[in-house]
Order: C-alpha cells, then sequence, then structure tokens
C-alpha cells in the first residue's frame, strides 16, 4: 500500500520481517517513507525498526539511502543462490542499525543484529542493542519478497 502527501513524500504501508529458525519474529522494518524531489534530501529512506527478542524489546527511527536497501535486497538473492558468503548493511546516513549475514556450508545463516540509539542532552550518549540469530536459507525468499514489495512500492526508479 502506498500514500502521499504534499511535500513528495512516499509512505509505504508494507512491513519486512524476520524471523529466527522458530519461526518467531525478531525484528520488523515498518512505516517506510522515501523523501522525493527535495535538495540534498533525494530518495532518502525513513523507517522503523522494531525488535524483539529474548526478553528484549525496542524501537527505532532510522534513516538510510535507497541504495542502502536496494543494495541489500540484491545481496539477499545472492545469498540465496549461494554467490556470496557474507552480507553487511550498515547505512549510509544514520548507522543506527547494522546487519551482518554469515551463510554457512549447511545453509545455515547466522545473523548478527546492532541497534544504536544516540541520546542528546548536555552530553551525547549511546544506548546499545546487539544480538545474534540464526535461520534456515529456505527464509531467505519470503524475505526477498517483502524487500521486492516495499521497493516496488516506493517507486524509486
Amino acid at each position: 500500500m502506498l500514500l502521499s502527501n504534499s511535500t513528495d513524500t512516499l509512505l509505504i504501508m508494507n512491513t519486512i520481517n524476520f524471523y529466527n529458525e522458530s519461526r518467531q519474529e525478531v525484528m520488523i522494518f515498518s512505516n517506510f517513507s522515501v523523501q522525493k524531489n527535495e535538495p540534498n534530501f533525494d530518495n532518502f529512506v525513513s523507517f522503523t525498526v522494531n525488535v524483539n527478542y529474548a526478553n528484549f524489546k525496542g524501537t527505532i527511527v532510522t534513516e538510510c539511502l535507497q541504495a542502502d536497501i536496494e543494495n541489500l535486497f540484491r545481496d539477499l538473492q545472492k545469498m540465496y543462490n549461494f554467490k556470496i558468503q557474507t552480507i553487511l548493511f550498515i547505512p549510509n546516513i544514520e548507522k543506527q542499525i547494522g546487519l551482518k549475514f554469515n551463510l554457512l556450508e549447511n545453509g545455515y545463516i547466522k545473523v548478527a543484529v546492532e541497534l544504536l540509539q544516540n541520546i542528546f542532552g548536555n552530553n551525547i550518549y549511546t544506548a546499545k542493542l546487539q544480538f545474534e540469530y540464526g535461520i534456515n536459507q529456505s527464509f531467505l525468499p519470503e524475505l526477498i519478497g517483502e524487500f521486492s514489495t516495499v521497493l516496488a512500492n516506493a517507486n524509486f526508479k
């Protein structure tokens, strides 16, 4: 689903869901908005990251370039086809989220996640959440499909 407002911001209502090997939802990317036709901010993608892992829950809003999302999408496709072993997703702008996918020889994928949130006041402090989980390579087609839907609805081209 796609919404638009008068400031050339596209709001994409789709989600990208990350599951662990037990098919429990670990992380969700949602509330995508894409800045269009704005000087210095063209094709910036803002989105919400919700994490629910073990006893930890958290939400951050972050930004990246459209190319960051497109590259992650392409790299996931390559990993599914055994063309690459490792994917790093560290957006060029905010760097509030980092993902690392490592494909092991048995089709098992170890996923490392790092979320950062700077807290501003008299000083700058950082809150950080790091965790790892595993998935089977067979989970990738659904994940790739969700990225494809978000990218198609974002009308990046």
